[in-house]
């Protein structure tokens, strides 16, 4: 993340801004959950930055190959800024062009970088979610448990707390 060397006018109208801002909706589906598109957060989040004197800028920036490179930039009129830089890989995808997996990836990145900018969380964060496990599943676990020694069943309880 680079800075303008003062932030005493952007760090109010960023704060002044984020009391402001409301979730976008999650109301896209894909990849098995609901998120926000890169337009709707937008629309959350660009005319309040800009009522508080502040503007958005996302620009692709140079990365290693088969990675997209992305810039988003909070510049405030007084001319303070605070910019942070991030690169994401590309989806391998054969059934898009290389353009069309560069556009993707560029999306993505840009709706993630501007909700961490904003400081909103429009989407769940499942990325690292255990997945739920279903009662026939306990009942094979349970099964398997009741099979092992005691002195296995300690010696796993032990490892798991």
């Amino acid at each position: 993340m680079q800075t303008s060397e003062q932030l005493d006018q952007i760090a109010p109208a960023l704060l002044a801004a984020q009391q402001e801002f409301a979730n976008p909706k999650k109301d896209t589906k894909g990849h098995n959950y609901k998120y926000a598109t890169l337009d709707q957060v937008i629309d959350c989040v660009v005319p309040v930055l800009n009522a508080h004197g502040i503007m958005l800028t996302q620009n692709h920036v140079a990365s290693e190959p088969g990675t997209v490179g992305l810039s988003t930039t909070l510049i405030h009129e007084s001319g303070q800024f605070i910019e942070s830089t991030m690169s994401i890989p590309m989806e391998s995808n054969r059934n898009m062009s290389a353009c069309q997996q560069y556009g993707s990836a560029s999306t993505y990145a840009r709706r993630y970088a501007l909700q961490s900018a904003a400081g909103l969380c429009a989407e769940a964060d499942d990325d690292a979610a255990p997945q739920r496990v279903n009662n026939k599943q306990v009942n094979q676990m349970n099964s398997l448990f009741d099979q092992l020694t005691d002195d296995m069943k300690e010696r796993f309880l032990i490892g798991i707390l």
